[in-house]
Parts: structure tokens; sequence; C-alpha cells
């Protein structure tokens, strides 16, 4: 036993004397870091996305590395991808790594020599017994072999590092090429690996990096050298016709088309998906201007608009009026001394485009809208709730039920909600999606359909987006409604709702739309919606538990839309009943005078304390029955007082509608209140005494309670 306590006692004293962090001081030069792979021209709408992607995977690798940078930066051109790392550290830090054996309970025998267990663990690590530790945590001790592990440099890691990147990127259709193994997302031609002035030396995607590269694919002509990565934005400029930072290009193209627009006298209408897509194709941007016949014009704007942004990737013009003039902007990825035969070539090709379009519309046009209608039974909406046509009929249903309600006249809103989805079987539409409902306006009043009609059509798809206009007239919300509320039954009735970050059906908009849609309706009730839709619906649905389905999305997706840009806080979302979701309206200002009320500097006091009464009424065992205060067991003047200010209060709130306003004659509570529970024992012995304290607590909280649960914005680790 003596020479087992010998060796322990000398493996305790060998740990002192060899501490765990590394003693190194060794200084560690910086220098940049440059990663380019040059490529074929790159899906401009997945660009964007990559070479974030390839940026983040290489700081996050980085830094798993333990290499510490000053900052990065990304590039992407039609023909590249690149990373820019400033300062990027030449060497990892030494590291102590640490090798675990086995317990020290196990390591010796009764005689204090070495057990099997500890000579081969030695053994393994190329040492003697002798020279473990003891490594000692709150989960036991072990013997250890503690070692100083030296850093690699950025030349031994960073191959591996960006071979890695690559693998991991969100690449949706990887191309192979020539006798090549390895995949990209197109084919590349050259890598780029620059550290400092030197080049970190290895294979990538089955080619040698380098410091050579090249320019625009027409305007530059041979190799460019990269004699280090801080010049590189600089030799593209200068020799390479390039723009190679995503932001500087774009705001080239902005500014270069305001400018153009402004010589013509009109304002370019700049669609920010069509800027982005255009700064994704360019890498030297030039606007030029395009002309087409002005007897185009005759077709709806929208229609020429869309044919412009989408099929030609160009800008259209307006007037001061908002109207479209027959000139447009191109956005050219050439300089050329022929720029005129660039502008021919565009202009040729928009005159075939606009030409379908009007033929589209023309065709279109040759019978009224309503004949469409018929037409909806031909697509199904989805297979177990039938066709589109089926859904225009259960929409004329619960528009109509939705207007009578509203005070809307019905026929007009049958007519509108039938209608609605007509235009989904055009000519035009079927070309050009986006003009669903657009068309549809323009169709029904050419059909002499009631102007009203015509815009309900057009605004039931609004809002696209979370922050998008909202339809302006009544009729085409209370359509936007029933739309949506049909969808959502419709999809939860067939268990096919969103889940995790897949929304095939856009229910997560559509709900973000309705609520802020009934928002603005506070006549309408969410429940008695929900359940009229299901009745609509018959059989075709096989989720019994639907409603509460959609009401509990619709309620996540308030809490999501409301907290989710910092307008409200989370505990302020809380303290409204859930149940009061089946009024929108009525939450929302609700949850606005929760809002202004947490900014007053009675809140906190007032909450605490009614979070204190939440949990004294928690914990008693019937006093749910007991409502009624008696005054004659008030013995302290301060809960006489708080009753006095209970009741003179609760006749105040009483003659109050709006909801802030009520907190705020609240808040003149706070005194009274402080008092009490400064001064009042609440569980005193006296049963009689702690009941009627306990009911007159009680009737402090139903005060708050008629607009929210205040204890609500106290946080639990308050």
């Amino acid at each position: 036993m003596k020479k087992q306590n010998d060796i322990k006692n000398k493996i305790n004293r060998h740990a002192a004397t060899h501490p765990r962090e590394s003693q190194s001081s060794t200084l560690n030069p910086k220098n940049d870091f440059l990663l380019e792979l040059l490529t074929e021209e790159l899906p401009p709408k997945e660009l964007t996305t990559l070479a974030h992607a390839l940026m983040n995977a290489i700081e996050k690798k980085l830094k798993e590395n333990g290499l510490t940078y000053q900052s990065a930066q990304y590039f992407a051109t039609p023909r590249r991808l690149a990373v820019l790392i400033h300062q990027l550290d030449a060497v990892q830090p030494d590291r102590q790594i640490e090798r675990r054996g086995p317990p020290l309970s196990r390591a010796f025998d009764e005689a204090g020599n070495p057990t099997q267990a500890t000579l081969g663990f030695a053994q393994s690590c190329g040492i003697q017994h002798t020279e473990l530790i003891k490594s000692q945590t709150d989960k036991g001790a072990w013997l250890a072999y503690v070692y100083c592990e030296k850093g690699k440099s950025v030349f031994e890691l960073l191959p591996t590092i960006v071979q890695e990147t690559i693998q991991q990127l969100p690449i949706r259709k990887p191309m192979r090429w020539g006798s090549h193994t390895d995949t990209f997302v197109r084919p590349v031609h050259a890598v780029v690996m620059l550290y400092g002035k030197k080049v970190i030396s290895c294979e990538i995607l089955g080619l040698q990096s380098a410091n050579k590269t090249q320019g625009h694919r027409f305007l530059s002509s041979g190799w460019l050298t990269i004699k280090q990565p801080s010049e590189y934005e600089s030799i593209f400029k200068k020799s390479g016709f390039v723009i190679a930072d995503c932001d500087e290009r774009k705001k080239v193209i902005h500014q270069q088309l305001a400018h153009a627009a402004k010589k013509m006298g009109a304002d370019v209408i700049v669609d920010p998906d069509l800027l982005e897509e255009v700064t994704n194709l360019t890498e030297w941007p030039i606007v030029l201007i395009g002309t087409f016949d002005a007897a185009f014009l005759e077709i709806p704007q929208e229609a020429l608009i869309s044919s412009m942004q989408h099929h030609q990737r160009c800008f259209p013009l307006v007037d001061p009026h908002k109207k479209l003039i027959n000139q447009f902007l191109i956005v050219s990825n050439m300089v050329s001394k022929e720029s005129q035969k660039i502008i021919q070539g565009n202009e040729r090709v928009m005159r075939a485009r606009l030409s379908d379009a009007g033929y589209f519309y023309r065709q279109d046009l040759s019978k009224p809208l309503i004949q469409y209608v018929d037409d909806l039974n031909r697509v199904v909406f989805q297979a177990p709730l039938g066709t589109l046509y089926e859904k225009a009929a259960r929409l004329a249903k619960l528009t109509a039920f939705l207007a009578q309600q509203l005070g809307i006249n019905l026929q007009v809103a049958e007519r509108a909600a039938f209608l609605a989805k007509a235009d989904l079987m055009t000519q035009l539409v079927g070309e050009f999606p986006e003009l669903q409902g657009i068309m549809g306006y323009y169709y029904a009043l050419k059909s002499g359909e009631n102007p009203t009609v015509a815009e309900a059509i057009k605004e039931h798809y609004l809002p696209h987006y979370a922050d998008a206009p909202l339809p302006t007239t009544e009729l085409g919300k209370t359509l936007a409604i029933a739309d949506r509320i049909d969808s959502l039954i419709g999809i939860f009735g067939i268990n096919k709702k969103p889940s995790g970050d897949k929304d095939p059906f856009g229910l997560r908009r559509a709900a973000i739309g309705l609520i802020r849609l009934l928002k603005e309706m506070p006549l309408l009730n969410l429940d008695i919606l929900l359940r009229k839709s299901i009745e609509l619906y018959g059989p075709k649905l096989t989720q019994h538990t639907v409603e509460n389905d959609v009401s509990d999305f619709i309620y996540e997706r308030l809490k999501y839309w409301t907290t989710s840009n910092n307008e409200y806080t989370i505990e302020q979302f809380l303290s409204i009943d859930k149940k009061q979701v089946h009024a929108l309206a009525d939450f929302m200002a609700r949850l606005s005078a929760v809002r202004t009320f947490s900014t007053l500097p009675e809140s906190k006091s007032l909450a605490s304390a009614n979070k204190r009464v939440a949990h004294l009424l928690e914990k008693q065992e019937g006093i749910a029955a007991i409502d009624a205060v008696d005054p004659a067991l008030l013995k302290e003047s301060a809960e006489k007082t708080l009753w006095q200010a209970i009741i003179k209060k609760e006749a105040e709130i009483n003659t109050i509608t709006d909801y802030t306003d009520k907190l705020k004659t609240l808040a003149e509570l706070k005194e009274p209140v402080d008092q009490f529970f400064d001064t009042v024992m609440v569980m005193t012995e006296d049963s009689s005494l702690r009941q009627n304290r306990l009911a007159l607590l009680k009737k402090l909280r139903a005060l708050f309670l008629k607009v929210a649960d205040i204890s609500r914005l106290i946080t639990t680790n308050t």
C-alpha cells in the first residue's frame, strides 16, 4: 500500500509541475487569404446564396480550427465565387491534448503495482507509466497523458478546409464535366488560393491551385495574375472589366437606371428581385435604352410590365402619371462600339414577347369572364377537396355569409367570389401566373361586370406578403378573408399542414395575411368563420380537429408576426388570453394597451403585485367560489383603502371603452396596492379574514384581467 501511495504522490507532483494551458507566447503573424473559383456561368438566382454559404462555411471551419481573423467578405459574379479573409492567423495555436486512461481505482493493484490497463495505456502513448498524470474532475479521477500538439500552418489546414466547404455547399443539381469525378454547380476552370503573396499549393476540384484567373469573358483577354489578396478587386477593375463586389455592382446598375430614366423624363420601375438577378448576370453592367411599338400600350400595362421583367429581364419606364411608356431599359454585360446592335436585338425579342401577350389578351377577350368559370372544373384544387370550380362555389357561399355580417350587397359579393378564380383559365394568366387577379379585373370590366366586382377580384390576392399593401375595398377584404379561410381549413382538413421549413401551399403567408385582414374587420369572429368553412366542406375533411388546429396555427403565426420585429415582447403577447384570438381586432387593441402600460412607471410594481396575487389564489382551494368581499371584515386601514379604490376604479373603467385608457386608470391603484402588501398579512390564521382578503385580491386581479393578465409581464427569472 505504501508503494501505491508513493506512486500516486509522484503522479500528483507530476501534475502540479505540468500545467495544461500552453505556455507558448510565440507571435502569430497574420495575412490575407483569398479563395476564388473561376467557373462557367453560374445560375443567377442561386449565386448570392452560394456566395454567402461559401463564406459562412469557411468562417465556421476557421473558428473550429482555432484560426482568428479580422473580417470576411465574399465576391460573386456570373463566372466566379470568391472569399477574402482579412488578417488570418498564419498558424493555429498550440493545443494541450489530454488522453484519458483507466480510472485511478483500477490503475494499480493492492501492492501498488501498475495494472495491465495502465501499462497498456502508457504503451499506446509511447511513454513509461511513471510519466502518466492524475486527472481529477467532479466525475472522478483517471490516469491521463497530457501532451502539446503543435499548431498547424494555414498551408496545411486550408486545403482541407476548402475541400470540405465545397462539399457542403447547398447545390441543388451538382454537375460533372469532362473526365472529372468531382462535382460542382457549374464546371470550374481555375482555382486561386493565396495567403499573402504565397500560393497555397493543393488540388481542388481536380485543378491545381494558382494565383491566376480570368476577367470578363469578352472584354478581357488572357490570364490575370493576382499578386496578393488585397489586389483582388482593383486588378479586375483595372484590367479585367469586372466589378467583383455584388453590392457595388448592384449600386452601379441602380444609379445607371435612374440616370437613364431621368434622361428620358420618366421613372423606372425597379423590381428588387429583378435588380438582384441582373446584378448576378453581369460583371461589367451597362444600361441601354430600347423602344417598342406604342400600339402595344393598348394591352393592360401590368401584362406588358410582367413580360418585360420576367421574360426579358428589362426595366419598364413610366411617365409622371405612372402610365407605361413605349421605352424600356436594358442591362447589358458588354461595353460595345456597336451597342445599337444589342439594343436592336433586345427590341426584336421584346416585340415578339409583347406580340404574344397581345395575342393572348385578344383571345381571352373573345368570351366573357363568366364563361371561364366552367373551365375551373378541369383543374383540381386538391384531390380530396375537389376542383377549383368547387372552391369557387364555396367562396361564393362563405363570402355571402361574411357579407351578411358586414352589410355588403349579397348579390355583388357572391358574383365577385364566383368569378374570383376564373382568370386562372385564361391564356395570359397561364403564361404569366403573377397576373392572376389583375387580369381578372380587366376581363371583368371588359365583360360588363360591376366595377366593385372587378376591384374585389383584383384585390382578393392581397396582401402578397407579410408587409404588402392590403385591399382597399370592403368587398376586396371580405373576399380575401374567405379565400384564405377556405385554403387553411381545406389543407389542414386533409392533414397537409406545414411542417418544419416546408410550406408548399403558402399557408404561413396566408395566415399572416388573414391576421392583418381580420385586424381591420372588428365585426368578424374567427371561430365562427372557421366553423362555417368546415360546414361548407362537409365530409371532404378527414381531420376532426381541424378547427382547433387552424386556430392554434393562426395563434402561433400571430405570436411570430407581433414579436419577430420587436414591436411587442413575448411577455406582452402572452399576457393576452389565447381565447381572445377569435377577435383579432380586439386582441391587437389589448396588446397595444399592454405595450403602452409597460412604459408607465407604475407597471412593474403592479405586474409584480398581480403575479403575487395569482400565486396566492392558485394555492387556495375553494377561492373560486368566493366573489364577494365583506366590508365588515376589513380591519386594517390599508385594506379598507384598497377596497374603496377598487370600487372606484371598477366604476370608472366600466365607462371606458379604450383598453389603453382602462389600464392607465388602473395604474392609479399602485399606491393602495403597495400599501396593502406592505402592511396587511393576507395569510392570517383567522380563516374568515384570510378568505375575505383573498376575495379582495381576486377582485383586484379581475379588474386587470378585463384587459390582460399583466402578471405575465414579469418573467420567471425576474
